[in-house]
């Protein structure tokens, strides 16, 4: 665990996750406190929630995937910030995430 007494001024971080599978939640939401860190869940979209105009030809569960990472992107435009960090729920955390993503948030130039 990394030993932080405050977490990072970072970028925010979203992961993507499935309803059916709390398994992989709390593994994210575990592995981001062990960094000192906080993420907000992004509903995954289902295979059987992709609208019927978008089955053309691409397996339903690509399409799926990305509205999924389309949800994500759409919070980022709501949360005002200039950039995000999303994660698919079978991440596995390096304990130098945290030291990625402080310079990023630098680099470009968020102050959040």
């Amino acid at each position: 665990m990394v030993d932080r007494a405050m977490p990072p001024a970072t970028l925010p971080i979203y992961y993507i996750n499935l309803a059916s599978r709390p398994d992989r939640r709390d593994h994210m939401v575990d592995g981001l406190r062990q960094l000192g860190l906080v993420g907000e869940r992004i509903d995954a979209v289902t295979r059987d929630r992709v609208p019927s105009a978008l089955h053309t030809g691409v397996p339903p569960s690509y399409v799926a995937s990305r509205l999924s990472h389309m949800s994500a992107w759409q919070r980022l435009v709501e949360s005002g910030a200039p950039a995000a960090i999303v994660l698919e729920d079978d991440v596995v955390f390096a304990p130098t995430f945290v030291d990625f993503i402080d310079p990023a948030a630098t680099a470009l130039g968020a102050d959040l």
